[in-house]
């Protein structure tokens, strides 16, 4: 009888220690599909690496505010080049152009910050705070990103495009203001 019970308990212990087998673990997630680079980015690399200036090619950066005023920049493919500058009331208006090798050292620029990427968060504004915008066609698409005024001189991004602008501005050449729409 005793046997028995030895017996049982052995048998309790060895089925107490089986457990049912794990499930098979799960299979492996498929990778992210790799984002593809927009027509804006494709172009403006294909530019940058020695290729032809798209010729919908166009950059205006805009920082203009509606009480503060500002300052809005346009850039086409063929170098055409105007600038609006809004202080106290006052409308300053140029128009020129740049060479060709100005444009392409913006296309340049845009391809190393990679200027078609927004990487601001987009939060509530504090009081009195503006947003710097920059948009740019190439391709047949466009892209549009921008960061709070404030924040351009730490990012170090669109602050840089403006700079440039900005030089080209003060070194065009003059051209013919285009005409009014009309």
């Amino acid at each position: 009888m005793e046997v028995r019970r030895f017996a049982a308990l052995v048998l309790l212990v060895v089925l107490s220690a089986c457990r049912p087998p794990a499930p098979p673990p799960p299979p492996p997630a498929p990778p992210a599909p790799v984002p593809q680079p927009s027509a804006v980015e494709q172009a403006l690399r294909a530019a940058a690496g020695g290729g032809d200036v798209p010729p919908d090619f166009q950059v205006i950066y805009s920082d203009m505010h509606g009480m503060h005023g500002g300052t809005t920049i346009r850039l086409s493919a063929d170098g055409t080049l105007t600038s609006e500058h809004m202080q106290q009331g006052v409308l300053t208006e140029r128009a020129g152009r740049v060479p060709a090798d100005s444009v392409r050292a913006l296309i340049g620029l845009l391809v190393e910050l990679q200027g078609w990427e927004q990487r601001t968060p987009p939060r509530t504004p504090v009081p009195d705070e503006s947003a710097a915008g920059l948009r740019i066609q190439a391709g047949g698409e466009e892209a549009r990103i921008w960061e709070w005024f404030n924040d351009m001189g730490t990012n170090q991004r669109l602050s840089r495009i403006l700079g440039m602008l900005g030089r080209f501005v003060s070194q065009s050449t003059a051209a013919p203001a285009p005409p009014a729409p009309g």
